[in-house]
């Protein structure tokens, strides 16, 4: 007997994931081998439960595993492929999860790694038969006690990195971190920003025509937010039919906005890559011939340029440079936004895998390549002109972290609120907002005399 086809596209794509690989080129890759639309929607849903619910899967698999050592990458991704289909697919019948992943384990270690998974699948299989087909219960046999280790718990509990979960257990507390963990582990929905001048409602309205169900943003005007989304190529389609659309998180949305307010004169988005956030920029800047994005990779740089062409809307200026070594004359801008590569942990339900690639030190290493740029942002300002900051992580040492050295650093730098009575920080948190996590802060030049 063979492995049903779409499970091992799948299977292939998790161990691809598992050694490094990013998940959306792999899952195009996959999604173009699967066939029919039913056979790639069941794909894409395999693959990305499955990296969601990893560390779920693995306390099953070291509790029912009869070697002390935990298997390796190809094996347990075989493993990990089942259990999600046993635990958290429904639309998937158990013996069909079960056969098809112990042919998979064949392929990933040989002969006698199929009776292992076989004996791993059944007793998970009779555990949670014993649980009455109860996910919940059945996983609770095998947590930490919440008193006693409510990191142990939380972790196991929503699939998380011990490591991180206590990080965030200090900060927010059990029950922010929990529900934090129930939105990670829900597909994020597709949330698109009108660019100005269009009108949101209008385009809403040709949407619905489309046959979508779009709803207003909540913190956001120019938000509308997909529940259902459609598939990528569909999507591809939309964004080509709807040229004033941009794919961009509600809390994205908000802190650019925030941001941006009272800014202008000549900008730079230091990080520009993929474009999003120059373009939501330059859509609502004062002059918007003055906006030049920059960044070190010229691929990525070339999906601005792809972005900015598909909007009608005139040529963006792209200029190829490492951010830390910035191509300007100290001065030459009167506002920098600087997005820099951080660890991302704010958006991880957008990226299943990606609590599994960092670590403590990744962290440090991550704030650490932030102050440089934040300091070669500082030179590039003329005086009076502003740093926008912001990252996509929820960590303090990549954010208030890197805002606070630069001013113990820089005297010339102070905070900038953007009214009377408004702090020059913000943060927006998944489970406050109910959006990506993000944060913000701006800070201001001072003239020279």
């Amino acid at each position: 007997m063979s492995a049903d086809p779409v499970r091992r596209l799948a299977w292939e794509a998790l161990v691809a994931v598992g050694r490094g690989a990013s998940l959306d080129p792999v899952l195009d890759d996959a999604l173009a081998r699967a066939g029919a639309p039913r056979d790639r929607a069941l794909l894409a849903r395999l693959v990305k439960g499955t990296l969601r619910g990893q560390g779920r899967y693995d306390l099953f698999i070291r509790r029912f595993s009869s070697s002390k050592r935990f298997p390796q990458p190809p094996l347990a991704a075989a493993l990990r492929l089942a259990l999600y289909q046993m635990l958290d697919c429904d639309a998937v019948p158990d013996h069909a999860a079960v056969n098809a992943s112990v042919e998979l384990a064949r392929l990933a270690a040989g002969t006698r790694a199929a009776p292992f998974a076989n004996a791993v699948l059944r007793a998970a299989r009779r555990h949670l038969d014993a649980a009455g087909g109860d996910r919940e219960a059945a996983l609770a046999e095998l947590l930490p006690d919440r008193i006693a280790d409510p990191a142990g718990h939380l972790a196991g509990r929503r699939s998380l990195p011990r490591w991180l979960v206590e990080r965030w257990l200090e900060r927010f507390g059990y029950d922010a971190v929990d529900d934090m963990g129930v939105r990670l582990e829900r597909p994020a929905p597709l949330t698109l920003h009108v660019l100005a001048p269009e009108d949101p409602g209008a385009v809403a309205a040709r949407l619905r025509d489309r046959g979508l169900e779009p709803r207003p943003g909540a913190l956001s005007p120019r938000a509308l937010v997909l529940e259902d989304g459609p598939a990528r190529a569909e999507l591809a389609a939309l964004l080509r039919d709807e040229p004033a659309l941009i794919v961009q998180d509600e809390a994205v949305q908000a802190a650019t906005d925030w941001l941006a307010a009272g800014a202008g004169g000549r900008l730079l988005d230091l990080c520009a890559a993929p474009g999003g956030k120059t373009l939501h920029l330059r859509a609502a800047w004062p002059d918007p011939a003055g906006v030049v994005a920059m960044d070190r990779d010229p691929s990525r740089l070339a999906l601005a340029a792809a972005a900015a062409a598909r909007t009608g809307a005139p040529a963006l200026p792209l200029v190829v440079g490492d951010g830390m070594l910035p191509p300007f004359r100290p001065g030459a801008f009167d506002t920098v936004l600087l997005d820099g590569p951080c660890t991302g942990t704010g958006v991880l339900r957008h990226h299943p895998e990606g609590c599994w690639r960092l670590s403590p030190a990744g962290v440090i290493r991550s704030a650490d390549r932030l102050l440089r740029l934040a300091r070669a942002a500082v030179d590039l300002l003329a005086p009076g002109g502003r740093l926008l900051y912001c990252t996509c992580s929820l960590e303090p040492e990549e954010n208030s972290g890197v805002v606070d050295a630069l001013l113990a650093e820089r005297p010339d730098l102070s905070l900038d609120p953007p009214s009377a009575g408004e702090a020059a920080v913000r943060w927006w948190l998944p489970h406050r907002e109910g959006a990506d996590g993000f944060f913000a802060a701006r800070l201001v030049l001072k003239e020279a005399r």
